[in-house]
C-alpha cells in the first residue's frame, strides 16, 4: 500500500484504519510512513480514534502511538513471562507434542 501511494498519481487519497495501532506497531515506523504518505497527499484516517490535522491533533496522535507501542511491548513481555512460567511448571505451551511424548490432561 505504501509503494502504491508513492506513485505520481496514487489511486487513493486516504488509508482507513480501525485504530492507529493497526497502522504500525512502533512509533518510528508510524512517523516515517505517515510523513511519506503526507508528502504524496494520502491521509491516514483512524475510524475509532479520529484525530484532526492540527498541532494539537498531531500531539494527540503521538500520545496514542506511544501508548499503543507501550501496550504492545508490555503484552509481549507478559506473554513470554507466562510461557516461561508454564514451562518451568512442566506444562507444554502448545503445538504438537515433541517426538516420543504424548499429551496428558492434568488438573492445575
Amino acid at each position: 500500500m505504501i509503494a502504491t501511494a508513492r506513485q505520481k498519481l496514487p489511486p487513493f487519497e486516504a488509508i482507513l484504519v480501525w485504530k492507529l495501532s493497526r497502522f504500525a506497531r512502533n512509533r518510528e515506523d508510524s512517523i516515517i510512513y505517515k510523513s511519506l504518505l503526507r508528502k504524496h497527499g494520502v491521509q491516514v484516517i483512524s475510524i475509532n480514534e479520529p484525530v484532526e490535522d492540527t498541532p494539537s491533533g498531531r500531539l494527540l496522535d503521538g500520545i496514542i502511538e506511544v501508548i499503543d507501542e507501550f501496550y504492545s511491548a508490555n503484552l509481549s513481555q507478559n506473554v513470554v513471562r507466562g510461557m516461561r512460567e508454564s514451562a518451568s511448571r512442566g506444562f507444554y505451551s502448545g503445538g504438537p507434542p515433541p517426538y516420543g511424548y504424548k499429551r496428558v490432561k492434568v488438573q492445575d
